[in-house]
């Protein structure tokens, strides 16, 4: 497979593409045969892997992680490089799957040529809030920690949120089902219940009146004079004092 991919790279400015591709793709084939050589001799056995370091010659890249970071280092040039430190401190998750999200931020981390340390800080800037809250809190990862941990921890912290969701439904669903109903009785001018009033304590018709502001008189029955002020009563007297 890393052959065929190989083959792929093609042409380019200046030919350097091609010549790149056939370098390794005749770097691989030697190997190859080299590796068919051994296994005729030795009754079609696997060399051990201290066995395969002895071959003259050897695979161009361990893996498919070595080919990539191959290619970024003999094709980037400064604008390359530029272009993704721009997107790496650009992009934001925000309510897209983390998965997607993921895609994008590695490979503009990887064309940055940061340091972890400095992938790690993008990272927890762009990631969701939410998930980023999470993994200091919980999965108390440090900038020392691989990049590649970091998302391993979100797609956990995800995958659990989904399951959860799936079994008990989601927080905000249950929120609205729990919330408490109005107890209240009253009825309002519009024929639904209301808020209850207090109900007024009785005026005892026996105790002093002390809160009136102005008083009764009990013989002539106005207000506005106390009935030993009575103007009434004072003419009364009178006629009877001349009599």
């Amino acid at each position: 497979m890393m052959t065929l991919a190989l083959q792929k790279i093609k042409k380019g400015k200046g030919n350097r593409a091609q010549e790149w591709a056939d370098m390794h793709i005749k770097s691989m084939l030697q190997y190859q045969v080299e590796l068919r050589d051994w296994k005729l001799a030795n009754g079609d056995q696997e060399p051990t892997t201290a066995q395969k370091a002895a071959f003259t010659h050897q695979p161009p890249f361990a893996s498919w992680v070595d080919m990539s970071n191959e290619l970024l280092r003999f094709f980037q040039t400064t604008e390359t490089q530029s272009k993704a430190i721009e997107k790496l401190n650009s992009i934001r998750q925000g309510t897209h799957d983390f998965e997607d999200y993921w895609m994008e931020f590695k490979v503009a981390a990887t064309a940055s040529q940061f340091d972890n340390a400095a992938i790690v800080n993008a990272f927890k800037e762009t990631v969701n809030p939410g998930l980023g809250r999470k993994l200091v809190e919980t999965a108390r990862l440090t900038i020392s920690d691989p990049i590649q941990i970091w998302a391993d921890r979100v797609t956990e912290f995800e995958r659990a949120k989904r399951d959860a969701d799936r079994q008990y439904g989601r927080t905000s669903d249950r929120g609205k089902q729990d919330k408490p109903k109005p107890t209240s009785s009253t009825p309002t001018s519009h024929g639904t219940a209301g808020p209850s009033k207090p109900t007024p304590t009785p005026r005892d018709e026996n105790a002093m009146d002390i809160d009136r502001k102005e008083g009764r008189c009990y013989k002539c029955h106005e207000k506005g004079h106390r009935f030993f002020e009575c103007p009434n009563a004072q003419e009364k007297k009178k006629v009877f004092t001349n009599r």
